[in-house]
């Protein structure tokens, strides 16, 4: 049973988290790129029910074609078990993905074990959108769930293997667009200041390629070497900065500090994109709730109206970069690095604070006090040091 934690603080009414029961899979990453797998969607109508509700739904399926005797990977069956359902928050999403099966068409069904709670509902054909009446009132709830009900399917490669609310890709080109930005951004601080650009655009990059290999590495760590298909953002900002620093010293004339605050602003806009990247990838959910500001996602099991913390998250790095963009314009090089570590610190700050909205908030009891803390220090000493610049 994999448990996807709530937070203490709700942001509407009746936000809870979602358990969600998934087989133990220890095919390795590379392997899991060239499998095709299986994803029948079943979607429930939670209602109105006054407490967050559980739910079992047990699919099963037979491959098209498999006549007479059935031999291993023609036929399947699977319990998957939903908890912390939020009445009132409109249609979700169960689905559940089945690998080890032969490929080709199926014929799935669907169906819930027991008798109250939740009710299957069928699609209308004509939308390709649940006919339940309730639901998050934004016109992109249901962006992305052109996946055909329980019925008829097709297994497909397990990157592009369709799941309601996770667009294949997204994640990838977003980030990429992101980093575009991020340098478009810098360029633009580094000739406002009449500098030698192409030297420091080239640390830059130099410094990006160093933040993804330690956004994998950190988020290997933090997994104990058993996950790969994940990133973490600490990792990345780690790395970047300190490459960025060390190549500044070696290879550019100007002064370390200079070229940080003038890597801040791009730094920030570019992981505001790439969290967008998130949303649509389906990690880094926010908890499923019914309030009125949620908008429907996917965790790429279970899609539900959830918190926004991806979207709230870019937000947060634009709005940051934006300001260290007027102050990279207006006072450097003044600065000497204190726009680059009061846009980090003022980043980190607000993350801390979105991070118990999240499904599964990644921070441990003592850690997040302590971050809070030593980066609000770094953040008042930056203000401080510009005030004076």
């Amino acid at each position: 049973m994999a448990r996807l934690r709530g937070a203490q603080a709700p942001l509407g009414t009746r936000d809870v988290p979602i358990v969600v029961s998934t087989p133990v899979d220890s095919v390795g990453w590379a392997a899991k790129l060239q499998r095709e797998v299986l994803t029948p969607t079943c979607w429930i109508d939670p209602g109105d029910i006054e407490r967050p509700a559980a739910v079992q739904i047990r699919f099963s399926g037979r491959r098209v074609g498999a006549n007479g005797r059935s031999r291993q990977g023609d036929t399947f069956s699977r319990d998957e078990n939903v908890e912390g359902i939020v009445g009132g928050s409109g249609p979700v999403s169960v689905t559940s993905r089945v690998d080890g099966v032969a490929s080709g068409e199926w014929i799935v069904t669907a169906r819930i074990v027991g008798r109250d709670g939740p009710t299957i509902i069928k699609p209308d054909r004509a939308s390709r959108r649940p006919a339940a009446t309730t639901g998050p009132r934004w016109p992109w709830r249901y962006r992305a769930m052109s996946i055909a009900p329980t019925g008829r399917i097709r297994t497909a490669l397990a990157p592009l293997a369709p799941v309601p609310g996770v667009i294949p890709g997204a994640y990838a080109t977003l980030v990429a667009l992101g980093v575009l930005v991020g340098i478009a951004v810098q360029a633009l601080v580094l000739a406002q200041e009449r500098r030698e650009s192409g030297a420091a655009l080239t640390v830059s990059l130099w410094a990006v390629v160093a933040g993804i290999l330690g956004a994998k590495l950190w988020y290997v760590l933090g997994h104990r070497g058993r996950r790969f298909d994940g990133w973490c953002i600490q990792g990345f900002v780690l790395c970047a900065g300190a490459v960025a620093a060390i190549g500044a010293a070696s290879r550019l004339s100007m002064p370390v500090g200079t070229f940080l605050d003038s890597m801040a602003p791009g730094l920030l806009v570019g992981m505001g994109i790439g969290r967008i990247g998130c949303f649509f990838a389906g990690c880094c959910c926010g908890r499923p709730t019914s309030s009125r500001w949620g908008i429907w996602s996917s965790d790429q099991r279970v899609g539900a109206r959830r918190i926004p913390t991806q979207l709230l998250e870019s937000l947060l790095a634009v709005c940051v970069g934006a300001v260290a963009l007027i102050l990279a314009l207006w006072s450097a090089p003044a600065s000497q690095g204190a726009i680059f570590v009061g846009s980090l610190a003022a980043y980190t700050l607000g993350r801390q604070l979105l991070l118990p909205l999240r499904a599964r908030p990644l921070y441990t009891r003592f850690a997040r006090p302590v971050t809070i803390g030593a980066v609000g220090i770094a953040l008042l000493a930056s203000i401080l040091a510009n005030a004076s610049a």
